[in-house]
């Protein structure tokens, strides 16, 4: 049966706790926060509640079904609403941000990029967490963590129309299909995902970001075929 991404017929959290290692990317998170601090998050709900033991955290979710069962799964989140995350980065005054957990794949119009940096640019932030899939490593088979995507294929590349010309990033469409078997059911999918190319994103970043350092580390998501952009304060990246 093939269902609706976030749609409620899905118990995604169920499936996260069987299909990803929790533990490891709370302590990557962590490890990137270093100090207690106000977080505007996007990505696993449980995740949120974790972090939310040691920070205040307003998880931001745009799927209705999936803010429903975080507001009532995990009741220590300080805050959850639902929204887009390309519409509140320049309101919210959080000074760390994270988006996560592969929220970038639905980055697939050509102004998502620019909006999401010059919402940075708006708000003075002390640090920005986003995960992507790389374009580099766009191949058919791949697996993406404890799943495998078969039929993945170029759809189209779309480049950005932005400010810095010499800099526009890439946007590479897939269509990928796969599944999250659990004991009582088959949760199948076919979407469309976004990637992009490291060296594109971080030279445009430093274009639009000159107060903030950026940097590439590994994927949030073990063993997925993409990268996380870190960007800091340069005054907090020099300290």
């Amino acid at each position: 049966m093939t269902r609706t991404s976030y749609s409620g017929d899905i118990d995604w959290n169920r499936v996260y706790r069987r299909y990803y290692q929790l533990d490891q990317i709370e302590d990557r998170l962590e490890r990137l926060l270093i100090v207690p601090s106000d977080v505007l998050f996007c990505g696993f709900a449980e995740i949120a509640s974790r972090l939310s033991s040691r920070h205040t955290v307003h998880f931001m979710e745009y799927s209705d079904a999936v803010a429903e069962a975080a507001r009532r799964e995990f009741p220590t989140i300080a805050r959850t609403s639902r929204g887009n995350i390309l519409d509140a980065i320049g309101l919210d005054t959080s000074p760390v941000v994270m988006v996560v957990c592969r929220i970038s794949a639905y980055w697939q119009t050509e102004d998502c990029l620019r909006r999401f940096l010059s919402g940075i640019r708006a708000t003075s932030r002390e640090l920005v967490v986003v995960d992507f899939f790389d374009a580099d490593r766009l191949e058919g088979g791949r697996v993406l963590g404890n799943i495998e995507f078969s039929n993945i294929r170029r759809l189209a590349s779309v480049r950005e129309g932005v400010e810095c010309d010499e800099q526009r990033p890439t946007v590479l469409l897939a269509q990928v299909q796969g599944s999250y078997p659990l004991a009582d059911d088959v949760n199948a999918f076919v979407e469309t995902r976004a990637f992009y190319r490291q060296q594109e994103l971080v030279d445009y970043a430093n274009k639009l970001l000159p107060d903030y350092d950026v940097s590439v580390e590994p994927p949030i998501v073990e063993k997925d075929p993409g990268f996380t952009l870190v960007i800091r304060r340069t005054k907090l990246a020099t300290s």
